[in-house]
Formats: structure tokens, C-alpha cells, sequence
């Protein structure tokens, strides 16, 4: 079986399919600009003081056939890549963008409460057509990756196509089709990788982590443990130092479910 995560395929395919413009005014002046880099960089060639708050930001939209195309130009390059024996059966899952069960868990900090980014302005158009066209299914009251996370789970032996790096926590086959890169997680990597990131924390997600911990230390800190009940008992102990965080909390919003009923729970 192929199992593709397409959440990041819809941003993927919308923003390469729009353009962005940035205008500057100030004092009868005007500079326009691609990129806020470009931007800084006109205003600073003729010596224009940049205030960013009075940055105008336009988004420019490509017909929508454009932002259709390059969806379909990136799912069938993924199915260029996977053996025909597991094209024959394809599940492709998008979330519903509704709130999930992590919204509702998530008492530190608001549960990707810090995400500011617009949609892709063909956003609703994409998704759409992913399940029309390509018969994705949308899944509620989860998200995308735990419904690929159960699949992968419950269908040894399947490949796992996606990019988010929250899904090397599930044992199994996965291909990254942005690098084009193959990966097998065994059982202890894929908990390695999730007692990781209760250290590390998830920006994205405004899951916050253990401070000045990165992907180096974490590594240190666990590279010694030989089960996930020693790995959770390291993260334990130093969650102890830290009363502003919730270890439960954050193994709960970290951590992909593997079955329908499935939710974290401490090791024994």
C-alpha cells in the first residue's frame, strides 16, 4: 500500500502557484519588491528609512488551473517513484481544517496558536480537487498524519510518502518525496525521534520545548537509553526542572496516534 500524507502538498503546490508583492511608501516615495529580503534591500540602496509596520503585502494569484497542475505534477512524480506493487492500492489523506483533539488538550499555549501565514489563495480549490480527482479522503476530528500514522500501523509493509518530520515517529517505510530520499524507522528510532521532540518542542505546532535544547543535545541526552521507557524516563527527570511545561501535555500533543482509539500514555 502507498500512503501519502497531501496536507503539505496543497501549500506545496498553492504558493508555488501565486506571487508575492511587497510596497513600501514613505514620504512620497514607493518600492516594490518580491521578497521582504529584496525589499530591505532597494530601501536600503537609496537610503529609505523601512518601517515595517507600513509594509503593504499583496498576494497574486496564477489562474487556478496553474495551482492544479503543479498538484497533479507532484503526486504523479511520487508515483513515478513507488514500486507499482504498492500504486495498486493508494490512500491520499487530508485534514478537514477543522479544530482536532490536540486543540482541546493544549492548556500551556495555544495549539498552533503562533501560525500567521495566510492559505494559499487557491487553497479550498486544491483540496477539492485532491478528493474528487484523486479520491483523498478527509479525516476529522484527527489530523492528516495521524490518519497516515494508524495506516502505516495497522498495514506492515506499506510506504509512507510525506514530508513532515512528525511522521518518523511511526515504524516503517517512508519516502520523502521532496528529497527523494527513502527511510526505514525500526520501533526504537521511531520512539527515539519522538522523546526527541518532547525536548526539543515543536515551533510550528507552539509546542514549547525544554529551552536551549536542540536536535544536537537531544541526541547527547538520549543516545544512551535502549527502550523508550529509559528515553521516557530521561525526559521525565528533566521536565522536573521546568514547572511551566506539561510533560503529559506535550507526549499527548506530540505524539501520532497508531489506532482509532489510540491516544499516549506514560510507559510502564
Amino acid at each position: 500500500m502507498l500512503i501519502i500524507d497531501a496536507d503539505s502538498i496543497v501549500y506545496k503546490a498553492g504558493f508555488s502557484s501565486q506571487k508575492r508583492l511587497y510596497i513600501y511608501q514613505y514620504s512620497g516615495s514607493s518600492v516594490e519588491a518580491s521578497t521582504l529580503r529584496e525589499l530591505r534591500d532597494k530601501c536600503s540602496e537609496i537610503g529609505l528609512p523601512l518601517a515595517e509596520e507600513n509594509i503593504l503585502h499583496y498576494a497574486i494569484p496564477e489562474p487556478v488551473s496553474h495551482a492544479l497542475h503543479l498538484l497533479n505534477l507532484i503526486l504523479e512524480s511520487i508515483m513515478d517513484d513507488i514500486p507499482a506493487t504498492h500504486r495498486v492500492d493508494t490512500t491520499i489523506y487530508i485534514s478537514d481544517g477543522k479544530p482536532t483533539f490536540r486543540h482541546s488538550i493544549a492548556k500551556t499555549a495555544p495549539y498552533k496558536g503562533n501560525r500567521l501565514q495566510d492559505k494559499p489563495l487557491h487553497y479550498e480549490s486544491l483540496r477539492a480537487h485532491l478528493v474528487d480527482i484523486w479520491g483523498a479522503k478527509k479525516v476529522s476530528g484527527i489530523e492528516a498524519d495521524d490518519a497516515c500514522a494508524i495506516t502505516l500501523s495497522e498495514n506492515k509493509g506499506s510506504i509512507l510518502a510525506g514530508i513532515d518530520k512528525d511522521l518518523l515517529q511511526v515504524a516503517g517505510t517512508h519516502y520523502n518525496f521532496d528529497k527523494k530520499v527513502y527511510r526505514e524507522i525500526s520501533e526504537w528510532e521511531g520512539w527515539y525521534n519522538f522523546y526527541s521532540q518532547t525536548l526539543i518542542g515543536d515551533l510550528s505546532d507552539n509546542i514549547k520545548g525544554i529551552p536551549k535544547i536542540g536536535t544536537k543535545r537531544a541526541s547527547i541526552i538520549l543516545g544512551g537509553a535502549e527502550s523508550k521507557e529509559e528515553m521516557y524516563s530521561i525526559v521525565r527527570d528533566i521536565y522536573k526542572e521546568h514547572k511551566d511545561l506539561d510533560l503529559e501535555e506535550n507526549c499527548r500533543l506530540l505524539y501520532l496516534l497508531r489506532s482509532p482509539d489510540d491516544e499516549w500514555k506514560p510507559p510502564v
